[in-house]
């Protein structure tokens, strides 16, 4: 168990007992039985809003689209099999020929007419079970660790990274637990005296007097499981709905909860539109 869960868990975000075995053999085909050739390890130089966000708007803006910060949707009206109107939380109304969702399972369906919500197509969403994520971010005044990364077999940390490779004085440390339910209703004293003991327990030299800064983020709807049941609640990217398709890494792209599959069901949006596009 200690063995398949050194992949499966950052990548399933889920212990190998809980996952299908079709998902399980995927991650491991194409992480490790592929070769060098498929598989890379790499670090981005920036945050996740340097690297994929801030390109990501620019791009958006540089094309003639729009962003509303802040301001997230309500509720999407529909008429005429169609989403007619995308309502936001200022009240702000919007149209479009083509609407694609890239939300959670779970978002989707909150925002849905209950015309739709009752769709057979739809009214599966909410059997779509979901995994949390604790991150444990922590800043100290001195280092106590030089590897990139490492991952602590039988400890509740599980992986612990180092982003401050180039300061030989300050260290700055994220630790990832996958699949934490177990930690979501522990107070932050609670979670970080474990955090401090194991700390102490892995690097002998950790001192609390070491500690600057810390901050805690739960993410409770993380990514959907891959049970063995999740496949049949997966949706395709063609919706029901004249003009509405679906992207996210839970549609099914025969990929599990990933930044892959968000990005190849996106991929596949723009295919379908295209398609569309050209029958008509």
């Amino acid at each position: 168990e200690k063995f398949w869960d050194l992949v499966i868990l950052p990548t399933l975000n889920d212990h190998v007992s809980n996952v299908s075995a079709d998902m399980g053999f995927m991650v491991f085909q194409e992480s490790v039985l592929r070769g060098n050739r498929y598989v890379k390890l790499g670090f981005p130089k920036g945050t996740l809003d340097e690297v994929i966000a801030i390109p990501g708007s620019k791009f958006i803006e540089n094309n003639g689209g729009n962003i509303y910060l802040g301001n997230s949707v309500i509720k999407l009206l529909y008429e005429d099999n169609k989403i007619s109107t995308v309502e936001l939380r200022d009240g702000t109304k919007l149209s479009a020929d083509i609407i694609i969702s890239a939300i959670p399972s779970n978002s989707l369906y909150n925002i849905l007419p209950d015309e739709l919500q009752s769709h057979k197509s739809f009214s599966i969403l909410p059997k779509i079970e979901h995994a949390s994520i604790v991150n444990i971010h922590i800043w100290l005044n001195t280092k106590i660790m030089n590897d990139q990364f490492i991952n602590i077999i039988d400890s509740p940390l599980q992986w612990i990274f180092n982003k401050s490779l180039q300061d030989n004085k300050y260290q700055a440390l994220d630790i990832s637990i996958s699949d934490s339910k177990n930690l979501l209703q522990k107070t932050t004293a609670e979670i970080i005296d474990l955090v401090f003991s194991e700390l102490k327990d892995i690097f002998p030299r950790f001192n609390i007097n070491f500690v600057e800064k810390y901050k805690i983020i739960k993410e409770r709807k993380a990514t959907f499981r891959c049970t063995p049941n999740s496949k049949k609640y997966r949706l395709t990217n063609i919706s029901p709905v004249d003009n509405l398709y679906i992207a996210g890494d839970w549609v099914d792209t025969g990929w599990p909860s990933t930044m892959e599959s968000a990005a190849l069901s996106a991929s596949n949006v723009v295919n379908e539109i295209e398609s569309n596009n050209k029958n008509k």
